[in-house]
């Protein structure tokens, strides 16, 4: 079959000119198909929609309100010292998206104003919480810079770190508001959307490098929802750092068989599933699912590479490859690890 002819011929791998930064290793890690076709291949295929929709019944398509969304964040929640302040900003905001036409008329306008404001105090709440815990805003970011090497090649990472606050304890915390929603589906079924998380994960990782304590929070625009990273010992995440590197190097030269939707469907299945832990075949079934649901909303990589989720899975790498890339979000996120879920169950 065509879908297995770049496993067999890699091509030589090339070092990037320039240094790569944190954010080409976190699209690796949200779509490492792509990575091969567009480092590699210089391919590029059109994007169909924005990866932040929400897919809810709105009159605003996901893009639309997901910019709204941001703007009443940036203006009204990051700013507001007080709720007053914040209802105050929050009005003033949307009187401004009214007058440029973003709202629609009427009962459509009413609606939109309701909907969009409606989750902000309880984000406005669980910031002013984490700005009490991390008090003093470290205006300059921290520079970080990575050489890593292998038998391979090597490449170079330089980036800055921004968004730091310490405590008085000299303890640095990353706080950042989600850019798009970490919860899909409805009602007690919510399931975290981890490929939204990658980039705060990347930065994690390296901000562990850094040579003060680190932690990551995460305030999700759904309500009540915070995702903290907590501390790693520096080696760990040496660990998990250069095993993304070493893919990523690796993902140049080929197709690596590994979908983040289809890997994260696999952990949470066999790790997390009360039912169905440790359970291998169920596992594979849910990861094979959520691949066919992403081929059904591929521009164009995913069928170029692995044009079903037999041959996905062809190889047999795809589980090691998970348990590389993945897994460790998954166990930070969780606050739990894999062997502990496991011999829980035993």
């Amino acid at each position: 079959a065509e879908t297995t002819e770049p496993e067999r011929n890699p091509l030589p791998y090339q070092q990037p000119e320039e240094p790569i930064r944190l954010a080409d290793l976190a699209n690796f890690l949200k779509k490492p198909i792509d990575t091969f076709f567009q480092r590699r291949l210089q391919v590029h295929f059109e994007e169909l929609e924005n990866d932040d929709t929400d897919n809810e019944n709105f009159d605003l398509n996901g893009l639309d309100r997901w910019r709204l969304d941001s703007e009443l964040i940036r203006d009204g929640v990051i700013k507001a010292v007080s709720e007053e302040e914040l209802h105050e900003r929050l009005e003033a905001t949307l009187d401004r998206m009214a007058r440029r036409g973003d709202l629609g008329m009427g009962i459509t306008e009413h609606r939109l104003r309701t909907e969009l404001a409606g989750r902000l105090p309880d984000l406005h709440q669980r910031y002013r919480a984490a700005l009490a815990d991390w008090p003093e805003a470290i205006s300059e970011p921290l520079q970080f810079e990575y050489q890593y090497q292998n038998g391979t090649g090597s490449v170079e990472v330089v980036d800055l770190i921004d968004n730091l606050r310490s405590n008085p304890d000299g303890h640095l915390c990353r706080l950042v508001v989600a850019g798009s929603s970490l919860l899909s589906g409805s009602g007690g079924s919510k399931k975290v959307r981890y490929a939204n998380l990658m980039r705060d994960w990347v930065i994690h990782l390296a901000g562990q490098l850094t040579d003060q304590p680190f932690e990551t929070l995460i305030l999700a625009r759904e309500e009540k929802r915070t995702f903290p990273l907590p501390r790693m010992e520096p080696e760990q995440a040496r660990q998990h750092l250069e095993a993304i590197l070493a893919y990523w190097m690796e993902a140049t030269t080929r197709t690596l068989p590994i979908h983040c939707e289809a890997g994260f469907a696999w952990i949470t299945s066999y790790y997390q599933s009360k039912k169905y832990r440790g359970d291998d075949e169920r596992a594979r079934s849910e990861a094979e699912q959520a691949y066919t649901t992403a081929l059904e909303r591929d521009t164009g990589y995913l069928r170029a590479a692995f044009d079903s989720p037999e041959a996905l899975l062809a190889s047999g790498e795809f589980e090691a490859l998970l348990h590389q890339l993945y897994l460790p979000l998954w166990e930070a996120e969780q606050g739990t690890s894999a062997a502990e879920q496991i011999e829980g169950e035993a």
